[in-house]
């Protein structure tokens, strides 16, 4: 595979990715979108959330408790670039690796579903993602 077909099959799985991301997405909004049970939110100024201090918003409970899907996430893709390493040292069928990463493309939108900072946790999955799949390929 030359550096120019790299680059292209690259290109063309981050537009897969983004097509499959929409579609998650939309199945999401149309299967959690009960408009019957609408609800107005209770406004009252004595029932606030008490906010967060520097110190609490850095530690690491709070970041764990945000972004351990992405600390998973983060996990796979490093058992996938090993497992690759494995597979090329020994000369091993590339399927399990390969497996992998389909799956976490999979999990890139899923994963932070689970955690407390959903948006955030994608941009971090996506750039982990994206950063390990280049190291795969290479």
């Amino acid at each position: 595979m030359t550096r120019d077909d790299a680059i292209g099959l690259t290109i063309a799985s981050f537009i897969f990715f983004g097509i499959i991301k929409l579609i998650i997405v939309a199945v999401a909004y149309f299967v959690t979108d009960d408009s019957t049970h609408v609800t107005t939110p209770n406004l009252s100024p004595s029932v606030e959330e008490p906010s967060l201090t520097i110190s609490q918003f850095f530690s690491v409970d709070y970041l764990y408790n945000q972004f351990w899907p992405s600390l998973y996430f983060l996990a796979l893709m490093v058992v996938t670039l090993v497992l690759k390493i494995i597979e090329y040292r020994f000369s091993f069928k590339e399927a399990l690796s390969s497996i992998l990463i389909m799956l976490s493309a999979l999990l890139v939108g899923i994963f932070p579903l689970f955690g407390g900072a959903y948006l955030l946790g994608v941009i971090a999955n996506f750039f982990i993602f994206s950063y390990f799949v280049l190291r795969v390929l290479k």
